[in-house]
């Protein structure tokens, strides 16, 4: 090399690379699609394996990605129609028998003379009762690709792993397979661990040259400082501090972190990864098998959360070897959110690194500098505001704020977000919506504006239901389709059977509904703490007050049950969207709205307004939903007489905000229940 190690743009430039063409796996996904943006930039065909519906829409997740990835660097990405003659997509799916690549496609590859297989593709799931679909994807799967690449004749298969396959180990960790002996910190390392195995053993036996790169916490790139695009991991914490600032700021007592002072953590930049995987390959892949893509740098694990609460400016958290006394309830959530790195902050790992040291360190200073950034970022999201707004006055003079995307010729979808929860849970399903539909929702009153006067006497599902079609009048819709999620289901159902003139049909996701049949529907943990704390909090404003002071740690006054109960309930929900879910817990008196908005909810009507209810209905159920058991949904659609029913295997309580699917399956049902040309709703 003549230049220093790191350079990207004067590698690209300067190295004279091979022209091989390649095939990448996960170039939807953050590392992939960072490799695959600067990757484009050299000589040789890339056939891409993306999962979609036909080879357009594969093509535009694609070229959404490198649009993503391409912003953090100073280089012109190239116009879509020469990319497309660059990048070749070929439609598959990883846990899918031979990746789900068509005989078409295959022959396509096979004709192709390619050289290399990069997988970057993986399930990122960690929890025990991932186990299965993580060796799924990521050992199956890696397996199913191997066998593509010998069928193709590929020559090397590069497999992108974790150097945290190493487990719970301290001192230097070798590159070298692992013998599996040690204890691995959750299940994505150990499905990890059993993939570099079958890779070595696949390829030796099939006489196929492999190599393993393992990069320890991939961050943004060091070259702009700024996310990359990537929401998660250190990013995840930080966007969960940020959106909790007027939760947190009510502490009085920090929030502890069980985090031993000696521990350490490697972060690695993206491009830095990026930089390593180009040069191992323009070298031939060296004489070794694996690679550590690491840091030079080992910091503390606790400066580098002390640089996660200081960027946000929270001031909220404490390090601490050990508790001396029970963890609070907003320090369950913290636990649970940190569930996936805990393993990595209890030993002191060093990475042996056979690549050369990268020109610029990527320390603590760097960090801090990047969070700052990434903070700007933030801002910026919450500035994109992409909904037209409007003022709707409702049937008895209250005020609601509506919101409105989409062309106004395609027909109208009304959606009824959950009580009190913030307009952002229906960003990601409206923009996938709107593609075919008018989306239209609105605010639910008294929370989360809490500036409203409080009508208890008007609590309940009739009053929402008339404020939807209040804004179904505002906007002249005679006749509209609405999807009602969690406790909004109730306002759906009700609505359906109050006003069914006005509904062509409706959708039901994860509903929060009372559903009594016999034998009953069986009842997540978090129900059960739902319905033995809300009656209690909302019995008046004092009490609300002692649950709110509670759950911020700031006093014990309640009940051992009641403190487990909190715990309990606060722990079910996704820790990635507690800055949206702790809206009604912000201060007493949202707390007091919704509590009275929840338990009367359970009040009302025991079929959930089932009876009489003939309407198309799809009643959509996840059986990762750890809020509302999917034995609701089942119960609903039993109950109803025109139900459809359909439960995802993999989706959470925020499926229509987490996964892309549900908005294909709501369009779906939508077009065979209501007539509706194909082509108006199909998504492309």
């Amino acid at each position: 090399m003549t230049f220093e190690y790191g350079n990207m743009s004067r590698f690209v430039q300067e190295t004279e690379h091979n022209t091989s063409n390649i095939l990448v796996t996960g170039v939807t996904g953050f590392l992939g699609g960072h490799y695959l943006a600067w990757r484009s930039q050299l000589p040789g065909k890339i056939f891409v394996l993306v999962r979609a519906e036909d080879h357009e829409q594969g093509w535009e997740r694609v070229y959404s990605s490198l649009q993503l990835a391409a912003q953090s660097y100073e280089f012109e990405l190239g116009e879509a129609d020469e990319l497309a003659k660059k990048i070749v997509c070929v439609l598959g799916d990883m846990n899918l028998p031979n990746c789900g690549v068509s005989a078409e496609d295959m022959q396509v590859l096979q004709e192709s003379e390619i050289s290399t297989i990069w997988h970057c593709a993986a399930n990122m799931a960690f929890l025990p009762k991932d186990r299965e679909k993580l060796n799924h994807t990521n050992v199956i799967g890696t397996t199913a690709l191997m066998t593509i690449g010998k069928q193709v004749g590929v020559e090397r298969f590069v497999y992108i792993s974790t150097a945290y396959t190493a487990g719970h180990v301290s001192g230097d960790v070798k590159e070298e397979l692992h013998d599996g002996n040690q204890v691995f910190a959750n299940c994505y390392e150990e499905s990890k661990h059993a993939a570099e195995h079958a890779v070595a053993n696949f390829c030796l036996e099939n006489e196929l040259k492999w190599t393993i790169l393992r990069p320890s916490m991939v961050m943004g790139p060091i070259a702009s400082k700024n996310s990359g695009g990537t929401r998660f991991g250190a990013y995840g914490f930080v966007r969960s501090l940020y959106e909790m600032q007027d939760v947190l700021s009510r502490v009085h007592n920090k929030i502890r972190m069980e985090i031993p002072e000696h521990t350490t953590v490697n972060l690695i930049p993206v491009d830095q990864v990026l930089y390593d995987m180009l040069y191992i390959e323009s070298i031939g892949f060296g004489e070794q098998s694996i690679y550590h893509l690491s840091n030079t740098v080992h910091d503390s694990v606790r400066t580098t959360f002390q640089s996660f609460d200081d960027a946000v400016g929270t001031d909220t958290l404490a390090f601490i070897n050990e508790r001396d006394t029970p963890a609070t309830s907003l320090e369950q959530v913290f636990d649970k959110g940190t569930r996936f790195s805990k393993g990595y902050l209890y030993s002191e790992k060093v990475f042996v690194r056979s690549l050369p040291p990268h020109a610029e360190v990527f320390n603590n200073t760097v960090l801090q500098e990047c969070m700052a950034n990434y903070l700007v970022e933030l801002k910026k999201d919450e500035e994109a505001f992409d909904f037209e707004r409007e003022t709707v006055t409702s049937w008895d003079g209250q005020r609601l704020s509506a919101y409105s995307r989409g062309d106004e010729q395609n027909p109208p979808l009304i959606f009824i977000n959950a009580y009190g929860m913030p307009l952002q849970f229906s960003t990601p399903f409206s923009r996938r919506i709107s593609r075919k539909f008018r989306f239209i929702t609105w605010d639910s009153r008294w929370v989360p504006d809490t500036t409203q006067e409080f009508e208890v006497e008007k609590c309940n599902s009739l009053t929402h239901a008339k404020d939807l079609i209040a804004v179904m009048d505002h906007f002249a819709i005679d006749k509209c389709v609405i999807v009602g999620w969690s406790s909004g289901a109730q306002v759906c159902l009700r609505t359906m059977r109050e006003f069914k003139d006005r509904i062509e049909c409706g959708v039901l996701l994860n509903s929060g509904v009372s559903l009594l049949t016999e034998p009953p529907v069986e009842q997540t943990e978090y129900q059960q703490s739902l319905r033995s704390l809300f009656p209690k909090m909302a019995a008046s404003r004092r009490a609300s007050k002692l649950y709110c002071d509670l759950i911020y740690g700031n006093s014990n006054e309640a009940g051992l049950n009641d403190q487990n109960a909190i715990g309990s309930m606060l722990n079910s929900l996704d820790t990635d969207l507690m800055g949206m879910t702790s809206a009604p817990f912000k201060d007493t008196e949202s707390l007091f709205r919704y509590s009275n908005m929840l338990s009367l909810n359970f009040e009302e009507d025991a079929d959930a307004y089932t009876t009489g209810n003939d309407l198309p209905v799809l009643v959509y159920g996840s059986e990762e939903d750890e809020v509302t058991h999917p034995d609701v949904a089942r119960g609903l659609a039993k109950a109803l007489t025109n139900s459809s029913l359909h439960i995802t295997e993999e989706g959470t309580h925020f499926a229509q905000y987490t996964e892309e699917s549900v908005a294909k399956v709501v369009m779906k049902f939508i077009q065979e229940a209501v007539n509706l040309p194909a082509s108006s709703v199909s998504e492309k």
